[in-house]
């Protein structure tokens, strides 16, 4: 959501610079601690199932984001098409604070 914020206002480029190696450090962490929630939260019996609709979800939206993304930014500008990604955003983070158990969850594997 920062990160974003700091995009959409349209920063000089060090700080646009610095702002994309932190979305990018965030995604590695991000998507690192996702695989590896799901991975111990599956059935040993399911994991590869699972792990394959998770990995599908993973790969599969880019192509899908990138037509909605187009045609938001055709429509109403390069920068205003980050307002959809800041609200959804927030929204997760809300959701991940206050409804989801995500906090609650500890490795069987100590």
């Amino acid at each position: 959501m920062l990160i974003l914020g700091i995009i959409w206002i349209n920063p000089s480029f060090w700080l646009f610079a610095l702002a994309t190696i932190g979305w990018g450090l965030n995604m590695g962490v991000t998507t690192t601690l996702a695989r590896t929630i799901v991975q111990e939260s599956a059935s040993e019996e399911y994991r590869a199932r699972i792990l394959s609709v998770y990995s599908l979800g993973l790969l599969g939206s880019p192509p899908i984001g990138a037509l909605i993304l187009g045609w938001i930014i055709e429509s109403f500008g390069t920068l205003n098409a980050l307002v959809p990604a800041m609200c959804i955003s927030i929204a997760l983070f809300v959701y991940g604070v206050f409804w989801s158990d995500v906090y609650k969850y500890e490795s069987p594997i100590r």
